[in-house]
């Protein structure tokens, strides 16, 4: 199963993934640990280095430093703000 970590300002978390979404995602996602926001996940960074999978939104930080990161949805605009040349 894929480790899977939601990342996003906490009171757009219901807006974008909705009950019947996060069960979908939990059905083929472990889910690290509750929504986190950017504030959140800079102070455990350690759960990056097991994220494969990363649901976000508005308020995430730049991603930079998560190895196993295979795919990234975004329930916002544009990402080219948030991942590095790296991630392409």
């Amino acid at each position: 199963m894929l480790k899977g970590l939601y990342v996003m300002s906490p009171h757009v978390f219901e807006n974008v993934y909705s009950q019947e979404s996060q069960e979908t995602i939990a059905e083929y996602c472990e889910i690290l640990a509750p929504v986190m926001s950017k504030v959140e996940l800079i102070q455990n960074t350690e759960l990056l280095k097991e994220v494969e999978v990363l649901f976000s939104s508005w308020g995430v930080p730049l991603f930079d430093a998560a190895p196993n990161l295979k795919v990234v949805f975004y329930g916002a605009g544009t990402l080219r703000h948030v991942l590095t040349d790296a991630f392409w």
